[in-house]
């Protein structure tokens, strides 16, 4: 079995650097050079996967057949190998009475030289594990002219880069070695004869500490930064380059087993920048991630559906008709007029009635339940108060399609409150109820169920419990009911408890974007930042010969301007100030050499800003026009709040506020709005909108990766592909342009496309000398001849079709593929 090793999202850094994040594009993505994007850019889009619980693994060589080649026992039991066995009574490496062993008898024989590599593949990557390899040698008398034997345990990344490295040969009367994590400087190990030794590797998690022990014995430790995905066991002795052959001896693996640690609560693969998670009802965390880092700690989730009401929020549920909305001591407070449901509520929209309105992120299909617990007060002995207060489900276009409510009464001159009357109904049915008198009960706890297409609603204080076949229609919302009709009485809502999907959280991001130039800088330069088609921006150098220094262009507010020494010293730091496009370096000898650097950070920039007075009630409004361009105006006052509520936003979208000495920082929910806490006076507020952002609810304790793709909004092609490895004080990238596709038509050859491309490869922002790519067709993977036509551009034929075809560049220095599917031309 050849080694074949599938496709990997994240990659190893190619050189240095502690952590990485991946940039890539998808496979999926249309390429042509269509003018009308060339050069216009791609946006960001983030795929998230959870990292499941990895199951434990052992490999004791016991399983059938024994005492046979290991080429031809790995076969028989699924592991993938390269290289072929020796298999000669004089020198074998066999699977024999549970071990590899490679076994040399000292019998005369013809000289050969043998590679032999046993591959294990993980379902998936591992950050905390715990490997144990048993090795045993035995070895007799040794021959100074006799061919060493080598064997090489490795544990590796996704990429194949090792992480750890346990090197042995045959010298002497033992087996002798050292080890290594991410190519370090070696440790000697212990040497090995006629005895067995545990070697155990271990690592805590990502970020965490990992140790390599012989026996009892630390011979290494260094901090995990590189997921576990394969193992290999390589053997190797090249004897024809020695005078004679060993004696007699025995090098066996034993025994190699892995046990998985629990997953980390954590995110991987995040880039430099400001992160934050927002839930449906608006809970937020956030976090600032400096370069490199590329991880975010996720064990303080915000609530995922505030159905409990245990922060001070009101999250995602919407008023409607409601004087009293807020929540405190674990309840949502509500006080509500209008009209009532009663006999009428079946098919009208929930939009028509007092209360607090949940409306779904994704509609609830199937099976669900929802319970409440709501209790009232705020009732005195003399006026009549009256209230009515109940549970409402939705459809997806906001009509109620089941419900039950009932009548609370506190009669005049009277301290007690009764309950006077109630109704349900479910579709397609007619409604249920009427009066009924239950004396001294001023609360409700009730249920709605669907199961198929069988409905329950139960209440424990109407004593209801009615059955129906009712509609299977997709649920939309839940509607938390208040009407008061004489006077009113206040409603503490308890809980809401649902499987419906009541939560989808955002992940938002606003990464730092970095322009490097690496060289030497003389007078007369202008470093001018760039934005490519692919995302990556650059700095582009020009000479400006009335111009006696060095200076920045294409800069603005914000950005931060630094050069660094060739120790790695900053020797230059600026931050450019409001209505500035250019910075002048200052206090640096030219000509330098070093590193120059420009860091854009969006979070600086809001979309909209707003300033004047404001008070408690207000209501501002986000809006965009045609261009694209937002604003932010007050469009009503008055209201039933405390603080400013901000509308027109999107879930994961945050807004700034400073006034009356105070600070805030909100984010909106699902409900598109922000409520900020502030006092009544003069208010600068700023609304941010994110670079990038994923719907994903992320689980409190859970693992999870992090992708960063190609995303195409609105546009079916894109003329550019990309892959950017990220590394602290490390960046590559791997781009293929397309420029054009050209119908080509031979008689011998039938009809094919001229494919003309742009092939480029940036390390550290600078541009590399040209590498012709590897291109490769078709989904059996033919490769096919490149020719070079031009300065870092590429043509190549490629056969038309009904489909595009699916087309891969491959940069022959780091092994890097990017991927997407041709148009064909015309």
């Amino acid at each position: 079995m050849a080694l074949m090793l599938a496709a990997s999202s994240i990659v190893q850094p190619l050189e240095g650097g502690q952590s990485y994040v991946t940039f890539y594009s998808g496979g999926e993505v249309l390429l042509a050079p269509d003018a009308t994007i060339h050069g216009g850019g791609t946006g960001m889009a983030y795929a998230i996967s959870e990292m499941p619980r990895p199951q434990a693994w052992s490999e004791p060589f016991t399983s059938p057949p024994q005492g046979v080649p290991a080429d031809q026992w790995a076969e028989v039991n699924g592991y993938v190998f390269e290289g072929t066995a020796p298999s000669s009574e004089a020198l074998s490496l066999n699977v024999t009475n549970g071990s590899l062993a490679w076994t040399n008898k000292g019998i005369a024989r013809a000289k050969g030289t043998y590679n032999f590599t046993l591959w294990k593949a993980f379902d998936q990557p591992l950050y905390a594990y715990n490997i144990s390899i048993i090795i045993f040698a035995s070895k007799g008398a040794w021959n100074i002219h006799s061919p060493p034997l080598y064997l090489t345990i490795t544990a590796h990344d996704q990429n194949m880069a090792p992480i750890v490295t346990l090197r042995f040969n045959t010298s002497g009367t033992s087996l002798y070695g050292n080890a290594s994590a991410y190519g370090g400087a070696p440790v000697a190990l212990l040497g090995i004869n006629n005895a067995s030794y545990a070697f155990t590797l271990f690592s805590g998690g990502y970020g965490e500490q990992a140790t390599l022990k012989q026996g009892q014995s630390q011979k290494l430790s260094f901090t995990c930064f590189a997921p576990l995905k394969y193992m290999s066991i390589n053997y190797f002795i090249n004897e024809t380059a020695y005078m004679d052959y060993d004696a007699a001896y025995t090098v066996k693996v034993e025994d190699v087993m892995m046990t998985p640690g629990a997953p980390p609560a954590a995110l991987f693969g995040v880039t430099a920048g400001e992160w934050w998670y927002t839930a449906s009802n608006g809970e937020t965390a956030a976090w600032q991630v400096a370069n490199g880092a590329g991880v975010l700690n996720l064990t303080n989730l915000p609530t995922a559906f505030n159905g409990e009401f245990s922060s001070a929020t009101t999250g995602a549920w919407v008023p409607q008709g409601l004087s009293i909305f807020s929540v405190s001591s674990g309840c949502l407070n509500t006080k509500g007029s209008g009209v009532e449901i009663t006999n009428n509520g079946l098919g009208q929209p929930a939009s028509s009635y007092p209360g607090a309105l949940y409306a779904l992120p994704v509609y609830g299909e199937g099976d669900f339940y929802v319970a409440v617990r709501v209790a009232l007060s705020g009732w005195t002995t003399s006026p009549q108060y009256t209230s009515r207060i109940g549970l409402a489900i939705t459809d997806t276009s906001g009509s109620i399609i089941a419900y039950l409510t009932a009548k609370f009464n506190s009669p005049r001159m009277s301290s007690a409150i009764n309950l006077e009357d109630c109704y349900y109904g479910v579709q397609p049915n007619n409604p249920n109820g009427g009066s009924l008198l239950r004396y001294g009960r001023s609360s409700l706890t009730l249920n709605i169920s669907r199961v198929g297409s069988t409905w329950n609603i139960y209440c424990v204080e109407t004593e209801t419990n009615f059955t129906a076949t009712g509609t299977n229609a997709p649920i939309g919302g839940i509607l938390l009911h208040h009407a008061n009709t004489i006077n009113g009485m206040n409603a503490g809502w308890d809980y809401v408890r649902t499987n419906l999907p009541a939560d989808i959280g955002v992940l938002s991001v606003s990464p730092d974007q970095q322009a490097v130039r690496i060289g030497t800088f003389y007078a007369n330069t202008t470093l001018t930042y760039t934005a490519t088609n692919s995302g990556m921006p650059l700095l582009v150098s020009s000479t400006t010969q009335d111009f006696g220094g060095l200076k920045f262009a294409g800069v603005s507010e914000g950005d931060l301007v630094t050069l660094f020494g060739s120790d790695g010293s900053a020797v230059f730091n600026a931050t450019v100030t409001g209505g500035t496009a250019e910075v002048t370096v200052a206090g640096v000898q030219l000509p330098f050499t070093g590193t120059a650097l420009v860091t854009r950070i969006p979070k600086s920039r809001p979309i909209a800003q707003y300033s004047g007075y404001l008070s408690g009630g207000d209501t501002l409004s986000l809006t965009c026009d045609d261009q694209g361009a937002y604003s932010i105006s007050k469009v009503s006052t008055g209201g039933n709040w405390s603080g400013v509520l901000v509308t027109g936003l999107q879930q994961g979208w945050k807004v700034t506020a400073t006034g009356g000495g105070s600070n805030a920082v909100v984010y909106a929910g699902n409900s598109g709005r922000a409520l900020v806490p502030l006092p009544t006076g003069t208010v600068s507020l700023s609304v941010f909108k994110p670079t990038a952002a994923v719907r994903y609810t992320l689980q409190q304790g859970a693992a999870y990766f992090l992708e960063r793709m190609l995303s195409l909004p609105e546009l079916a092609t894109s003329d550019t592909i990309f892959y950017e490895v990220s590394t602290t004080g490390y960046r590559y990238k791997v781009e293929a342009q397309i420029l054009s596709v050209d119908r080509q038509d031979s008689w011998s050859l039938g009809s094919l496309d001229k494919m003309t491309f742009r092939f480029s490869i940036y390390e550290g922002g600078e541009l590399m000398r040209e590498v012709a790519p590897m291109v490769i067709i078709g989904e059996s993977g033919t490769s096919i001849p490149v020719t070079k036509t031009g300065a870092y551009v590429f043509a190549a034929l490629i056969p038309t079709g009904p489909q595009p075809l699916l087309v891969k560049f491959k940069d022959p220095k780091s092994g890097i593929i990017v991927e997407g599917r041709l148009v064909s031309g015309n």
